[in-house]
C-alpha cells in the first residue's frame, strides 16, 4: 500500500531524503511545479564549469516501488528535461526497493534507483577505517590474552558480562550514552578495544559482506587527541587522521542520530585531567550532547571522576581488614544521573574464575604455579584482582617469590620496571641510574599533560639536564633501547609516552622521592597530587626512609609552603620515623593552615601512642574547621585504644544525631565506624541514627554498618527508614538487611517505587529486592513487570519468578516466549529460564522457536540452550533450522555445532544445502564450516565454489577454508581452480595465503 507523499508521514519522508542530498553538498528545493506537475524535490550541483539538475521523487510505501510508478516518474522528468534542461536527470529514492522489471529498465535511461539504506551509505564511506581498524586491534598485543571482563551497573549488585552487557544496552532504543567507569588498570582500554574489534567484525560480516545492517566503531582515544576539547574538534580531527572521506560535521552527526555509528571515546580522564572543574564539565556537557536521536555513546573515565571514597581511604589506602568504603558524587555525575537515556557502569577487578582464566592463557604449562605462587603470597590473592597488576605479577611472579613482607602496588611497580632497567646485555647503552633518571624526568615533563609526547632526539637533554657530568649518549641507541621498554609506547614519528596512565603516575612518584632526596623538592609546591601518586610514594617511602626524615623536618618547619607540608603528611602516615607522631601531633595543634591540619588529623589515626588521641580530642572541641573537626573524630574512632573509646561512649549519648547542624561531621563520623572494634558504641551510634540527613553520604554508610554488625538495633533502624524514606536506593539496601517476615510487609511500598520509576536505569536492581518476598500480591506484580515490554526490568522480573515462584513461571513461560510484541532480550530471558528446567515441555518449546523462522538472537539462544540442556537433540535442532529456511546470521553456527556432535550429518547437510543455498551468506557460512571439516569431498566442494561461484564474498571464504592449516591439499590445486580469477580482493588474498 503506498503512502501519499502529502501526508506529514509523506512529507517527512521526503524532507529526510532532502537533508541527505544537502549533506552530500546539492542545493534543495522542495515540492516545485514543473510542467504542471509538483515534484518532490529538485537538486542543483555544480561541478567546476558544469551544472548539473535533478529531479527526485520520493517513494514512502511498504511494496518496492513498481514499473507504473517507474514509467510515471520517467513522464515528470521528460517534462522536466524541457523546462530544466537536455541534461536533467531523475532520481527515484524508495524506503524499500524496487521491482526487477524497474532496475533493468532504469540501466538504459538517466534514472538513478536507490533505496534510503543505500543513500545512508554514501554520506561517509567508513569501508576502509573498519579494515584498517580491525588489522590494528588484531595486532594489539593487549586484546592477545582478553578475558571477559564484568560490568555492574550503578547502585546494582550483580555484574554481568561486558561484551553481552554492551551489546543488549545497543540494542536498547533508549539509550544514548554509556559510561563506563573503572579505576586505573582495571582494562577500561582493553575491554573497549575488545568492543572495538567485535563491533568491526559484526560491521564487516553484516554491511560489507552481506549488505545488512550493523553500526561502525568510531574508537577514540583521548590521548591522541589533547587539544580537541570539543566534540566537533574531536571527530573532525578523528575522520581527517585516518583518512575517511566525509562531506561535513553534519553528515557525522547524521549518521550518528540515525545509527549508523557508534562512538566510542576512551580515556575522558585524560581531558578531565588537564582542566579546572568548570571546564571539565563544559567538555563533559560537549560530549553529551551528541547522546540524543539513535546515537550510541560510550564514554570511559576513571572512577573519582564521577564518584569518590572518603579521604581516609583516599589518602592512605584500604585497610585489608575493612572492605566498606564511603562514597560521594561529583558534578560530572549530577550531570547525568537524573537522565534516562544515560547509564553509568563499573568495571570492577577480576574475581577468582577470570583471576584464573588469565593465569591459564597467559602461562600455559606454567599456570599451575603461578598460582600456587600467588595464593601463598600475603597479599597477591587481592592485588592479583586488579587486571594491570595481575599482569605484572604474572610478568615477574620469579622476583615476587622471594618477598616476605606483604606487596604493596609500588613494590609490583618496581619489580615490573626492574625487569627492564636492570637489563644489562651487550647493547645497553644507559646505566640503571640514566634510565631511572630519563623516565622519572620524563614523567615529570608530562605529569600534568600526558597527551605531550617526547621524540627521540629530546631525550638526550632530559639526561644530561639532570646530570651534568655526563656525556651526551648517542640518540640512536637510547632510542633502541627504549623500544624495549613495555610501558613506552613509540608512535611511527618517534614520539615517546607511557602506555599507561599508571606508569606515568609511577615514575612521577619516584621524581618526587628523587627531588626531595637531591635537596630541592619544588614539585611538592603548590597542588595537591593524585590519588594514585599518594599511593605509589607511600610505599616507596616505606623503603627510603632517608626521604621520610627530610619530609618529616618539612611537616616540623614552617618555612615550607603548605603544600610541601601537607603533602609531605599525606605520604609518610602509617610509616614508622622517629618522632613522626610527635610531629603531626604538633602540625595538628599549632599549624595555621586547615590543608595542614585536615592531612594531620588524617594521619594520625594510623599511629595509636600515648597523647595522641587527647590532642584529637583537643582540636574535635577546639579547631575553628569543621573540616578539620571532622577528620579528628573520625581518627579517634580509628584509634580503637581505650581513650578513644570512652570519648566515643561520652559523644555518643551527648550528640543528637537527628538535628545535628554540622552534616559533615555526622558523615566522617559513621564513615568512620566501620573501623571501631567496640561493637557496643557501634551498635548505640545505629540506634541513635538518623532516617533523614542533608548530607548525602550519611544514610548510605549507615546502611552498611548494619549490614557489617547485625543486631536488634540494625533491623529497628533500617525498619524506621524504611518507613521514612522514599529514595529507592534506600529501600534497596534497607530492605536486604531486614529479617524476611519484616521485610514482607514493605513490599508494597517497593511495588510502587518501581511503577513510579520505571525506565530508569536503577529500577532493575530494586525489582532484585523482592526475591525471597513471596506472596501472590509479588507474584502478580511481578508477571506485571515481565508483561510490560520494558527489558532490563522484565528481565529482573524474569529471575526473581522462575526462583521463587516455579510453578507460575512454568505455567506463563510459553506463553511470553510466543507473545508477539515482546520485545527479543525478554523472550530470550524467559526462554533461558524455561529451558533449565529441563522438561519436555521446555524443549518443546525451545524446538518452536527454530521452527517458527524467530529472530537470530532468538534462534541462537534456543540452540545455545539445547547444546547446553538437551545435547541429544542437536542434530534434531540443526535440521529443524535448515528445513525451515536457514538465515547467515545461525548458518555457521549451527553447522560448526553439529560438526562437533555428529561430523557425518553435518558434511552431508553442507554438501547438500549449505554450498547449494540462495543467499550467499548462507554459503560464505557453509565455507566457514568447511575449514573444519578436511575431507576430500569438503576440499572438492570448496575448490569448486571457489572456481565458480559469482560471489566474491564466497570465493574468498572458500579459499580461507581451503587453505586453512590441517587440509591435505596442494598449492597447484588451488591455483589451478582460481586461474580465472578476475577480482582484485581474492587475488591479494590468494598471495597473502599461499606467500606468491
Amino acid at each position: 500500500m503506498q503512502v501519499n507523499t502529502n501526508t506529514e508521514q509523506g512529507r517527512s519522508f521526503e524532507r529526510r531524503v532532502g537533508h541527505l542530498f544537502s549533506l552530500l553538498g546539492f542545493h534543495v528545493e522542495y515540492d516545485r511545479l514543473i510542467g504542471g506537475r509538483q515534484v518532490d524535490i529538485v537538486l542543483g550541483e555544480k561541478t567546476g564549469p558544469v551544472a548539473r539538475t535533478y529531479i527526485v521523487e520520493c517513494k514512502d510505501q511498504e511494496r518496492p516501488v513498481s514499473t507504473a510508478q517507474y514509467d510515471a516518474f520517467r513522464g515528470r522528468l521528460t517534462a522536466a528535461k524541457a523546462e530544466l534542461g537536455a541534461k536533467t536527470q531523475g532520481i527515484i529514492v524508495a524506503s524499500t526497493a524496487f521491482v526487477k522489471e524497474a532496475v533493468a529498465q532504469s540501466g538504459y535511461e538517466e534514472i538513478q534507483l536507490i533505496t534510503l539504506a543505500e543513500l545512508e551509505k554514501t554520506i561517509i564511506d567508513f569501508r576502509q577505517y573498519v579494515t584498517d581498524l580491525t588489522n590494528t586491534l588484531n595486532a594489539d598485543p593487549s586484546l592477545r590474552y582478553f578475558i571477559e571482563p564484568n560490568l555492574r551497573p550503578e547502585n546494582g549488585i550483580i555484574a554481568d558480562p561486558a561484551t553481552p552487557y554492551v551489546m543488549q544496552w545497543i540494542a536498547d532504543p533508549i539509550a544514548n550514552q554509556l559510561t563506563l567507569l573503572g579505576d586505573y588498570g582495571t582494562g577500561k582500554t582493553t575491554f573497549l578495544k575488545h568492543l572495538a574489534k567485535y563491533l568491526a567484525a559484526t560491521y564487516v560480516d553484516m554491511v560489507i559482506e552481506r549488505g545488512g545492517y550493523a553500526r561502525v566503531p568510531i574508537f577514540i582515544d583521548l590521548r591522541e587527541y589533547a587539544k580537541s576539547l570539543s566534540i566537533r574538534q574531536l571527530v573532525l580531527d578523528f575522520l581527517v587522521s585516518h583518512s575517511i572521506r566525509f562531506a561535513s560535521y553534519a553528515a557525522f552527526e547524521y549518521m550518528l542520530f540515525e545509527g549508523h555509528v557508534i562512538l566510542i571515546i576512551d580515556g575522558f580522564d585524560e581531558m578531565a585531567s588537564k582542566g579546572d572543574p568548570q571546564v571539565t564539565l563544559r567538555n563533559f556537557r560537549e560530549l553529551n550532547h551528541v547522546a540524543r536521536g539513535r546515537a550510541k555513546v560510550i564514554l570511559s573515565c576513571r572512577t573519582h571522576y564521577f564518584t569518590t571514597e572518603d579521604d581516609l581511604q583516599r589518602h592512605h589506602g584500604r585497610s585489608p581488614r575493612l572492605q566498606l568504603r564511603g562514597k560521594s558524587y561529583t558534578d560530572l555525575y549530577r550531570e547525568i544521573s537524573a537522565r534516562p537515556n544515560f547509564m553509568i557502569v563499573h568495571l570492577p577487578d577480576f574475581d577468582d574464575t577470570q583471576v584464573n582464566a588469565y593465569v591459564t592463557v597467559r602461562c600455559g604449562s606454567e599456570a599451575d604455579r603461578v598460582s600456587s605462587f600467588i595464593e601463598k603470597t600475603y597479599n597477591l590473592p587481592e592485588l592479583s584482582r586488579r587486571p594491570v597488576l595481575l599482569d605484572m605479577i604474572v610478568s615477574s611472579h620469579e622476583k615476587l617469590l622471594h618477598s616476605a613482607e606483604a606487596i604493596s602496588p609500588s613494590d609490583l611497580y618496581d619489580v615490573y620496571t626492574d625487569i627492564w632497567l636492570t637489563q644489562n646485555d651487550w647493547c645497553s647503552c644507559l646505566d640503571v641510574p640514566t634510565k631511572c633518571i630519563l623516565l622519572e624526568m620524563f614523567a615529570n615533563r608530562t605529569f600534568d599533560d600526558p597527551s605531550i609526547q617526547c621524540h627521540y632526539t629530546e631525550l638526550p637533554r632530559l639526561i644530561v639536564d639532570w646530570r651534568k657530568d655526563m656525556s651526551r649518549p648517542d640518540i640512536e641507541e637510547i632510542d633502541r633501547e627504549l623500544r624495549t621498554a613495555s610501558f613506552l609506547v613509540r608512535d611511527n614519528s618517534g614520539n615517546y609516552r607511557f602506555s599507561h596512565k599508571s606508569f606515568l603516575e609511577y615514575f612521577y612518584a619516584r621524581f618526587l622521592v628523587r627531588d626531595v632526596a637531591s635537596g630541592k623538592g619544588d614539585a611538592w609546591k603548590g597542588r595537591y597530587f593524585t590519588t594514585e601518586v599518594y599511593g605509589f610514594l607511600h610505599g616507596l617511602l616505606r623503603s627510603r626512609l632517608d626521604v621520610g626524615k627530610k619530609l618529616k623536618l618539612r611537616i616540623e618547619s614552617c618555612n615550607y609552603e603548605e603544600f610541601e607540608r601537607a603533602n609531605a603528611i599525606k605520604c609518610l602516615g602509617g610509616i614508622d620515623i622517629a618522632g613522626l607522631p610527635m610531629a603531626l601531633s604538633k602540625a595538628l595543634r599549632d599549624d595555621k593552615s586547615d590543608r595542614v591540619r585536615l592531612s594531620a588529623a588524617t594521619a594520625l589515626a594510623l599511629y595509636p601512642v600515648d597523647g595522641i588521641c587527647e590532642q584529637l580530642i583537643k582540636s574535635f572541641h577546639e579547631d575553628t574547621s569543621k573540616y578539620v573537626r571532622s577528620n579528628c573524630l573520625a581518627a579517634i574512632v580509628r584509634l580503637n585504644n581505650d581513650a578513644s573509646c570512652e570519648f566515643l561512649r561520652e559523644f555518643v549519648e551527648r550528640f543528637d544525631f537527628e538535628h545535628l547542624a554540622e552534616s559533615a561531621i555526622r558523615s566522617h563520623f559513621y564513615a568512620a565506624l566501620r573501623y571501631c572494634m567496640d561493637w557496643d558504641i557501634v551498635r548505640k551510634s545505629i540506634e541513635r541514627a538518623p532516617v533523614r540527613a542533608k548530607g548525602h553520604e550519611t544514610i548510605p554508610t549507615i546502611l552498611e554498618l548494619c549490614k557489617q554488625n547485625p543486631s536488634t538495633e540494625s533491623t529497628m533502624y533500617c525498619q524506621r527508614l524504611m518507613a521514612a524514606t522514599e529514595s529507592p536506593s534506600l529501600v534497596a539496601s534497607a530492605i536486604t538487611i531486614l529479617p524476611k517476615d519484616m521485610a514482607n510487609s514493605f513490599a508494597p511500598k517497593i511495588h510502587e517505587l518501581i511503577r513510579r520509576y520505571s525506565g530508569l536505569p536503577f529500577v532493575p536492581s530494586l525489582i532484585t529486592t523482592l526475591r525471597g518476598l513471596v506472596s501472590e500480591r509479588t507474584a502478580s506484580f511481578l508477571v506485571t513487570v515481565i508483561e510490560s515490554g520494558k527489558p532490563s526490568e522484565a528481565m529482573s522480573a524474569i529471575d526473581v519468578v522462575f526462583e521463587d515462584y516455579p510453578g507460575l513461571f512454568a505455567e506463563n513461560a510459553s506463553r511470553w516466549i510466543c507473545k508477539k510484541g515482546t520485545p527479543y532480550q525478554i523472550r530470550a530471558a524467559v526462554a533461558k529460564s524455561y529451558g533449565k528446567l529441563k522438561t519436555t515441555d521446555s524443549l518443546s518449546v525451545l524446538m518452536d522457536i527454530l521452527r517458527r523462522k524467530d529472530r537470530v538472537v532468538m534462534q541462537r539462544t534456543a540452540l545455545d540452550l539445547i547444546r547446553t540442556l538437551f545435547p541429544n537433540y542437536v542434530k534434531t535442532a540443526v535440521q529443524v533450522l535448515w528445513e525451515k529456511g536457514i538465515v547467515p546470521g545461525v548458518a555457521q553456527y549451527s553447522l560448526e555445532m553439529l560438526t562437533r556432535g555428529d561430523q557425518d550429518s553435518a558434511i552431508s547437510l553442507l554438501l547438500d544445502k549449505g554450498v547449494n543455498a540462495t543467499r550467499t551468506g548462507v554459503r560464505v557460512a557453509a565455507c566457514a564450516a568447511l575449514s573444519h571439516v578436511p575431507t576430500a569431498k569438503g576440499t572438492g566442494a570448496l575448490l569448486e565454489l571457489l572456481a565458480k561461484d559469482h560471489s566474491v564474498w564466497v570465493r574468498m571464504q572458500a579459499l580461507r577454508s581451503l587453505c586453512i592449516p590441517g587440509r591435505a591439499i596442494s598449492r597447484d590445486e588451488v591455483i589451478a581452480a582460481s586461474m580465472n580469477e578476475k577480482d582484485l580482493k581474492v587475488l591479494q588474498l590468494r598471495r597473502d595465503l599461499l606467500g606468491l
